[in-house]
C-alpha cells in the first residue's frame, strides 16, 4: 500500500476513534472526521463507504487482536480456568480500543467474541449435541464473566474457579 494512502487511513482512523471515545456512532460524521484529519470527503469515501463501514473494519481489527491476545482460547475444555483467567487478560491488554468502539454497546463486543471463539473449536464432524455444550459452555462463560467480572468486578481467581467447576459438571454429564 502507498505510503500517503497509510497515512490518510490512519489519519481517518485516529480521528474516528477520537470522536467515537465520546459519542455514539450514529453522531458521528463524516465531516467531522474529515475536518480532525484533514481531509475532504472525497478522500474519506475513496477509502470508506460510510462512518460505519470504518466502524466495522475497525470492530473486526479490535477482536482479531483480543484474538491473538487470547492465547489459551482452546483450553475450554482441557483447562477452563486458564481459559477464564486468559479471557481478561486478552481483553485488558486491548482495554483502550475495546473502549472507545463498544463503550455504549459492550454485549456486541462479547456477541462478537463468542462467534470468533466458537470458530476455533467448530469442526465438520461436529455431533449436534457437542454444538449445544460448545455453545452453552462459550456463551455460558462469556455471558458469566461479562457480569460478574466487568459489572460487579469479581475477583478472577474466584470466578474462574466456580466456572471451572461448573463446566467439569456439564461435561461429566
Amino acid at each position: 500500500m502507498d505510503l500517503r494512502v497509510r497515512k490518510t487511513k490512519k489519519a481517518i482512523k485516529e480521528a474516528f476513534l477520537y470522536l467515537r471515545n465520546n459519542n455514539a456512532l450514529e453522531k458521528i460524521k463524516v465531516k467531522d472526521i474529515c475536518e480532525i484529519s484533514m481531509i475532504n470527503k472525497t478522500t474519506f469515501y475513496k477509502h470508506y463507504e460510510d462512518v460505519y463501514a470504518l466502524s466495522n473494519e475497525l470492530e473486526k481489527q479490535a477482536i482479531s487482536q483480543v484474538m491473538d491476545a487470547f492465547v489459551t482460547k482452546n483450553e475450554i475444555f482441557n483447562n477452563p480456568v486458564l481459559f477464564l483467567k486468559g479471557l481478561p487478560d486478552a481483553l485488558n491488554t486491548n482495554r483502550e480500543i475495546l473502549y472507545r468502539l463498544f463503550h455504549d454497546n459492550f454485549d456486541k463486543l462479547f456477541v462478537f467474541l463468542e462467534k470468533e471463539i466458537k470458530q476455533c473449536y467448530i469442526v465438520s464432524e461436529m455431533t449436534e449435541q457437542e454444538y449445544i455444550l460448545l455453545t452453552f459452555a462459550i456463551g455460558g462463560a462469556l455471558h458469566t464473566m461479562r457480569i460478574l467480572k466487568f459489572e460487579r468486578n469479581c475477583d478472577d481467581d474466584l470466578l474462574a474457579g466456580r466456572i471451572a467447576e461448573i463446566m467439569e459438571k456439564i461435561r461429566e454429564t
